[in-house]
């Protein structure tokens, strides 16, 4: 099932989502070649855990664009060509740039 293989893609390996739903990877292996078919439970173990992986990559994103934001701040003080560039579409805060690179 193509939406399994993702969901091990994106988790890390097969062991990964095998984990999440509380089987062995042999198990998840029939179900991945249809051998044994993927209930519902299943599909919501994964999602459920794909959810959790993005909110900790969200979470640690926010982080990391804080201290670009801050690191940023204190250099902007002492080079006053620089500024943050922030992307309003997608949320992401460049490094800075310099006036000369723009």
């Amino acid at each position: 099932m193509v939406g399994m293989e993702t969901a091990f893609e994106i988790l890390g390996g097969k062991g990964e989502l095998a984990g999440a739903l509380g089987i062995t990877v042999r198990a998840l292996n029939y179900k991945l070649n249809a051998d044994r078919g993927v209930s519902n439970l299943d599909l919501t173990l994964a999602a459920n855990t794909l959810e959790t992986r993005g909110k900790k990559m969200l979470d640690h994103a926010r982080k990391l664009r804080d201290e670009v934001t801050a690191a940023t701040a204190s250099s902007a003080d002492a080079r006053p060509e620089t500024k943050l560039l922030e992307s309003t579409k997608s949320g992401v805060v460049d490094a800075a740039i310099p006036a000369d690179a723009r």
